[in-house]
């Protein structure tokens, strides 16, 4: 089955079509009448000049479209601007993008009118928050994934933010693993060197990919700083401190008690082939006794990981498994 492509949008356009959209079906007619013998940027141009106010010599098939479309282009002016509400959305040809496909997101917004300002109210935020795309796939489920960041800001190549974070307990003490118990969106924010240096992340690169237009913009960050937004995921890890602290002595022990093992058992192996070492029966009736004794630490370990399930319920015995091998792949 074909996956379906991820659209995109400017922020600006998709208010202004949410803004026109009862009258977006004449004007689209009308638009692709305009373009679709020949896809001259400079007529589009003069149709933005003249929306605005400025005289164009000749022009008269521009000048037509714009009086019969006054109020409509008007309206696409005060969100955005007429010519790159055609440009973005439209090829040479004047054949529209397919990623960037106004009827989409047309026909989205008429099946979902009943709640246009809530959506509106959300697409102002995104756009308040610094958003000039957004890319949006409705069949996204962010809580298939896991995330993960480093507690060091400058090591981190991506952070993302998610609704409904939540810490996962893990073993490294500097990297924090979260998930979502269920997001509308997901910000990627991209540090540079500068934003390493004075920790302001509201001016670089980031951007949101979101899965409905309809939710409740309180979700989202009130502000893109590293505060709202990184120092945030590193406060929910700190919930998390006495299952991860259990984690690590479980992961140690056991990976303690396996080397134990591997020790005992090739020291035997070694004393099995020598023949003239003093007192070798003695020796290796200790070693009995150690491999007794480490059969008892191991049952003690796994009763040990077993108190952990209990207590901490976000720790399962598979969890631990796959940190311990996490941290041998490390090593």
């Amino acid at each position: 089955m074909e996956t379906k492509k991820v659209k995109e949008i400017y922020t600006d356009n998709l208010i202004a079509l949410c803004h026109i959209i009862d009258s977006y079906s004449e004007f689209s007619k009308n638009l692709r009448s305009f373009i679709s013998t020949k896809y001259n940027r400079d007529n589009v141009e003069y149709l933005y000049q003249m929306s605005n106010g400025k005289f164009i010599f000749g022009a008269k098939k521009v000048k037509q479209f714009y009086q019969k479309n006054k109020t409509i282009i008007d309206l696409i002016n005060k969100y955005s601007n007429i010519s790159m509400f055609i440009n973005q959305h439209y090829d040479n040809q004047g054949n529209p993008y397919e990623l960037a496909d106004l009827d989409f997101f047309y026909q989205y917004i008429l099946n979902k009118k009943d709640c246009l300002k809530q959506i509106l109210e959300t697409l102002n935020k995104i756009k308040k928050l610094g958003f000039e795309k957004l890319q949006f796939d409705e069949n996204l489920d962010f809580t298939t994934n896991d995330y993960k960041i480093n507690k060091s800001f400058k090591y981190n190549n991506n952070i993302e933010y998610l609704d409904n974070m939540e810490a996962i307990p893990n073993y490294e003490s500097d990297v924090i693993n979260y998930k979502t118990k269920g997001s509308n969106y997901k910000i990627t924010i991209k540090p540079s060197v500068r934003t390493i240096i004075n920790q302001d992340i509201s001016g670089y690169d980031k951007k949101i990919i979101v899965n409905s237009l309809n939710f409740d913009a309180n979700k989202l960050p009130e502000i893109m700083t590293k505060e709202n937004t990184f120092d945030k995921i590193i406060s929910l890890a700190n919930e998390k401190n006495d299952e991860c602290e259990a984690i690590r002595n479980s992961v140690n022990l056991s990976i303690s008690l396996d080397f134990l093992c591997l020790s005992i058992n090739s020291i035997n192996n070694l004393l099995s082939r020598i023949d003239d070492i003093e007192n070798k029966d003695d020796l290796l009736n200790i070693l009995s006794e150690m491999k007794l004794n480490l059969n008892k630490l191991q049952t003690a370990n796994l009763k040990y990981a077993s108190n952990i399930e209990q207590v901490y319920p976000s720790i399962t015995s598979d969890m631990l498994q796959e940190e311990k091998n996490l941290y041998l792949n490390r090593k």
